[in-house]
Order: C-alpha cells, then structure tokens, then sequence
C-alpha cells in the first residue's frame, strides 16, 4: 500500500492464518479462533456455527466463513488492546487523559455477521428474481421463433412485459 492509505485487514495477518482462511479448513479454522479466544471451547464453537446455520443454511458455508472471520478479527482485537493502550499511552503528551481504546462485545460482531447475512440474502432473492424474470421472457420468446406477423409480434410483446 502506499504511504497514508488505510492497509487491508487482511494485510496484517500472519500468512498461516490467511492460509487457513483461504483455504476454507475448518479445523483450523477452530485452531485459529481458540487460539486468539474467540471462541471458549468446541461447544462454544458448535453454538456459533449452530447459530450461523439456522440463519442461512442454503449460502451456509459462505456466511460461516465471514463470520468466523469476524470472530478472528475481534479475537485478535482483544489480544492486541493492552498493547495498542500501552502503545497510545506513550504516544500521548504527559496529562493527557485517555479512556479506552475498547473493544465492542463479541455478540456485537455476531450481530453485525447476521445483518450482512440478511443483507446478502435480500441481494439473492432479488438476482434470483431478476434471473428467473428473464429466464420467463426468453422462453415466451422462444416460442415466437418460426412465427410470422401479428401472432409472433403478440408473442414478443409478452416477453418483453
């Protein structure tokens, strides 16, 4: 990245961890997340992927991917605070009060994984309903093919409703 642009999440991570991510290992994936204790034990980590499952079970496993990314990143979040505190303390002139930095709540990350898996779902349902709309249409067209005059124009015209 250049000098004063904003560098990717993914750019900090440690290349095994992009790894695991990128190659949708799940058992690493869990590895990965108790390590940065975002996730309590394998019962805390079934409840989360039970949760994840009941929301979206037809696009599940692109949304348990996101949300165990989620999960990593505030993990990580909270491993790093004392340090990015001691790090801002020492940058900060002498007097100066600091209150936080802080870290929202893990529920609060859950939450905002399940308004992206809705928000996905609507964009779905509405490129499904834009596929399925013309899938009709050309097929209504198709039987104008070999037709002449008024009765393919009314076939073509139906098509394009």
């Amino acid at each position: 990245k250049g000098k004063g642009q904003i560098p990717e999440q993914s750019s900090v991570l440690p290349a095994e961890t992009l790894l695991t991510f990128t190659r949708q290992d799940s058992t690493r994936a869990f590895l990965e997340l108790r390590r940065v204790n975002a996730v309590d034990s394998t019962e805390d980590f079934n409840t989360v992927v039970k949760g994840m499952a009941a929301k979206s079970p037809k696009y599940f496993a692109d949304h348990f991917w996101r949300g165990s990314f989620y999960l990593l990143l505030w993990g990580r979040a909270q491993l790093l605070l004392p340090y990015f505190e001691r790090e801002l303390k020492n940058r900060i002139p002498d007097g100066a009060m600091v209150i936080g930095p802080t870290v929202r709540p893990r529920s609060d990350y859950l939450i905002e994984h399940e308004r992206k898996v809705t928000e996905d779902r609507r964009t779905k349902r509405r490129e499904d309903a834009h596929w399925l709309a013309w899938r009709d249409c050309e097929r209504i067209a198709q039987k104008a093919v070999g037709r002449l005059g008024p009765e393919a124009t009314h076939i073509r015209a139906e098509a394009k409703k």
